[in-house]
């Protein structure tokens, strides 16, 4: 009976989500043909994109690769990390004002408090249980569902989330996982409303905002993500970890210069990060202006002299701009820090290879085979040997001669 009441759980789940899906889609579509831009909202009237020029990104297949993690990956690392540390500044800020607030049963903020969070937050006060006990168990609460979550019980984790925030709606963690499994289940439109319930029942926190902005670009509706995007910005008050997660939504948005100016500011106000200094690099590269990207890259080895893959991105970007020797030296310096790196070593000799000096390509990727032979850098090292060797071994075609013209013959 319970596998067969499982069973039809997830059948319903199913259907349920693709009936809101077709929903928002249809919605979307709407969006779309009503409005196929995204309305600027700047105070002047104006985009900053219509204001600001901006360079033409490049081709894919013509743009510097970085040695280390990709564009994708180091976006996705840093807005990870920005969420966290702002729902950890947010708790903390939270519990620095708790002392602050007049007990339970109090008659002014608690008890306006309680009527703006609605019924749940009157249930558990009904219930009797203190306010720090009543947290602690919507924390082991949120605990068990967590558990539940990882096995795939998601009914059971979705009444234990319920409960967690009847005993304490202002448990950001416990909005987060409930969201995240109406996305895992595809109920978008769920995870929209728990967004919104969150920003009700904490109107000062920019999280849900941010986090309802990206279930509205996943959908297609920029313009409803734009407007959530705006609020958590006006929210965040300029804090360092706001900064990679506007980038980059302003990047899903195809907003290239206030994107850019996002960053900048970030650099601004942090000079010393390596993260603002590499995503001001990294926005420079795929715009195709190589000078600035060279000139953030030289500022984040200052900052980080030992870490050889800045060295080698910067060599990337030199060897696109035709600066060989300043290529060749940064290579090679990424070398001295990281000898037994293969993919730095066969970059070093695609750079010889580009600068017109084969048999320094050809020693360069003779090395690679010697040490690593079984390795994937090996097999592209000997495949461009081969293509060396035919280069060098093919005569070059001899000049053709003018025919003579009748009157010299």
């Amino acid at each position: 009976m319970r596998w067969a009441a499982a069973i039809l759980a997830i059948v319903l789940l199913g259907a349920l989500a693709a009936v809101q899906t077709a929903r928002l889609w249809r919605l979307a579509a709407e969006n779309q043909a009503a409005s196929p831009t995204v309305p600027s909202i700047a105070s002047t009237g104006e985009s900053p994109s219509d204001t600001i020029p901006e360079q033409t990104p490049i081709d894919a297949e013509t743009q510097p690769q970085e040695t280390s993690e990709g564009d994708a990956a180091f976006g996705e690392r840093l807005v990870a990390q920005a969420i966290e540390a702002m729902m950890a500044e947010a708790a903390s800020a939270e519990a620095a004002r708790a002392p602050e607030m007049p007990a339970a049963g109090g008659t002014d903020a608690t008890h306006v408090e309680r009527r703006r969070n609605g019924a749940r937050h009157e249930r558990a006060g009904r219930e009797g249980e203190e306010p720090g006990r009543s947290a602690q168990r919507a924390q082991q609460l949120l605990n068990r569902a967590k558990n539940a979550l990882a096995v795939g019980d998601f009914e059971g984790a979705a009444g234990m989330l319920a409960r967690s925030l009847e005993l304490d709606p202002r448990n950001r963690q416990a909005y987060r996982a409930l969201a995240q499994m109406h996305q895992t289940l595809g109920l978008t439109e769920d995870e929209m409303r728990v967004y919104q319930e969150w920003a009700a029942a904490m109107p000062n926190d920019g999280m849900p905002h941010y986090l309802l902005a990206r279930a509205y670009e996943r959908m297609g509706l920029n313009a409803e993500a734009l407007a959530e995007l705006r609020l958590f910005e006006s929210l965040s008050g300029g804090s360092l970890p706001s900064f990679p997660v506007l980038a980059n939504m302003y990047q899903e948005l195809g907003m290239r210069a206030e994107q850019q100016q996002v960053l900048q500011a970030w650099v601004e106000a942090a000079p010393d990060s390596p993260d603002a200094r590499r995503a001001m690099a990294q926005y420079y590269r795929r715009m195709g202006d190589y000078a600035a990207a060279a000139a953030q890259y030289e500022h984040l080895a200052a900052i980080t002299p030992q870490n050889a893959s800045v060295y080698a991105d910067m060599a990337s970007i030199y060897r696109h701009m035709g600066l060989y020797a300043e290529a060749e030296a940064n290579y090679l310096h990424a070398l001295e820090l990281q000898p037994n790196n293969l993919g730095v070593r066969l970059q070093l000799g695609n750079m010889y290879r580009a600068s017109g000096d084969l048999y320094a390509a050809l020693d360069v990727y003779q090395s690679i085979m010697d040490a690593s032979p079984n390795s994937n850098e090996a097999r592209q090292a000997a495949r461009a040997i081969l293509r060396l060797q035919n280069q060098l071994a093919t005569p070059k075609p001899k000049p053709k001669l003018l025919a003579a013209s009748p009157e010299r013959k």
